[in-house]
């Protein structure tokens, strides 16, 4: 009697339970990221009161005028990735730029840009970055440098 008892746990045992296997994968591709071209450049300006608008092609407009012998231009990155991948970018909404000596501030803002958010056959994308810069009356003078924020990422 204990050799049937044994012998039906046995086969009960090996019946209460099932195992299997799943298959699992992953597929590595190449990290997004983006590279500075050309920074956001308002130009050289006088200290009055006024607005410099930096489009897409880094054209200016707005209240201020150029004066001759400074830089003008629109931000342009460099997006590369993984080929035909979508992704987002961010920007952020505005910027201070801070003049080194006086620590003397201005303020960047309207900051947007003209991605299209999908990387070509190669797996680049050039973006382009425009803005508003307001000059206070009496700004004081000197050169002013800050940063915009911008993350990339795969949707």
């Amino acid at each position: 009697m204990k050799k049937i008892t044994l012998l039906l746990l046995m086969l009960i045992s090996g019946t209460a339970f099932g195992q299997t296997t799943v298959s699992s994968a992953a597929e590595i591709i190449e990290a997004i990221k983006f590279t500075e071209v050309t920074g956001l450049n308002f130009g050289k300006l006088d200290n009055t009161a006024g607005t410099v608008i930096i489009d897409y092609a880094g054209t200016p407009t707005g209240t201020k005028t150029q004066i001759a012998g400074g830089v003008v231009s629109a931000a342009e990155l460099t997006v590369t990735g993984e080929p035909d991948e979508a992704y987002s970018i961010t920007v952020g909404e505005t910027a201070t730029l801070t003049e080194s000596v006086s620590s003397a501030t201005m303020d960047v803002t309207g900051i947007t840009h003209d991605a299209n958010e999908t990387l070509d056959a190669s797996g680049n994308e050039t973006v382009h970055i425009g803005g508003t810069l307001t000059v206070g009356a009496s700004q004081t003078t000197g050169s002013y440098t800050g940063t915009i924020s911008v993350t990339v990422a795969y949707n």
